[in-house]
């Protein structure tokens, strides 16, 4: 079963991606995005203003106005 989340804002997805790559547990995409939000899980917390922000859990990720990087964290 999946947690709740919850979530303030505008999310949105990417208005473009041009691409994703992958490396073992990094994950790199390029893209443009302007969403807006804050997310709280049972195992993370979000926060993203126009596209760019932080996710921090089990996953950790770094958003530069929707171009991300992200490593998972075993």
């Amino acid at each position: 079963m999946k947690s709740p989340t919850h979530t303030v804002g505008i999310p949105a997805d990417p208005l473009i991606q041009v691409g994703e790559v992958s490396a073992g547990p990094v994950t790199a995409s390029l893209g443009l995005g302007l969403d807006t939000s804050v997310k709280v899980g049972q195992d993370s917390v979000s926060v993203n203003v126009l596209g760019t922000g932080i996710q921090i859990g089990r996953i950790i990720k770094i958003s530069l106005f929707g171009s991300t990087i992200a490593v998972k964290i075993p």
